[in-house]
């Protein structure tokens, strides 16, 4: 393993810089994990490849998210309910866990994350769904690994919950518009591209 110090700071210039440019060139497969989550199932980063590896189809094999709140034997009401808004968004189809992924390398070096995206991984959804917004999207080019799972911490309080929900419309608003925004760019200078 290596360590690299990045000048600029933004999960959006480190995931350019991790894929572009200091990842192995001859990686077939690249995986991003946040550095504030913990891997429960020691197996999880194999399991992605695999899914890869058995689903030619599909592009980003996701992981599955725990909150750490979810491993207390005693819950507060603000508890349950966070539990149950990630229950409920990570049944819906299509979703990216953006703490833990594994992606072709073949297609995530063919675009950059632009700097002025909040939420690399609302952006990374819409270029997956839409094959670099060439195609009508088709959520099957993800896949969720139910057993490659990661703990992060909770948000616990009302008012970290209040900015979690912030930026989260924000990433939506992102996931919604940036195919529009993409259509507009000249021919000759396609969103996102190296």
């Amino acid at each position: 393993a290596r360590v690299f110090s990045i000048g600029q700071a933004s999960k959006e210039n480190a995931w350019n810089v991790f894929v572009h440019d200091v990842s192995d060139r001859s990686a077939s497969y690249l995986i991003m994990m946040d550095g504030d989550v913990q891997l429960i199932n020691p197996d999880s980063l194999w399991l992605l490849i695999s899914e890869l590896e058995t689903n030619p189809h599909a592009r980003i094999a996701g992981g599955n998210t725990v909150k750490d709140i979810g491993m207390k034997w005693s819950l507060n009401p603000l508890h349950w309910l966070s539990l149950a808004t990630t229950s409920l968004r990570m049944t819906q189809p299509g979703q990216l866990c953006g703490m833990l992924y594994c992606g072709r390398t073949v297609f995530l070096r063919r675009f950059r994350v632009p700097e002025f995206i909040v939420g690399e991984d609302a952006f990374l959804h819409a270029m997956t769904a839409t094959s670099l917004f060439t195609e009508p999207p088709d959520q099957t080019r993800f896949v969720r690994v139910e057993d490659a799972t990661v703990m992060f911490e909770a948000y616990t309080t009302p008012r970290s919950v209040w900015k979690n929900l912030k930026r989260r419309q924000v990433g939506y608003c992102i996931k919604g518009h940036v195919p529009v925004f993409c259509e507009n760019c000249s021919s000759t200078s396609r969103c996102g591209e190296p």
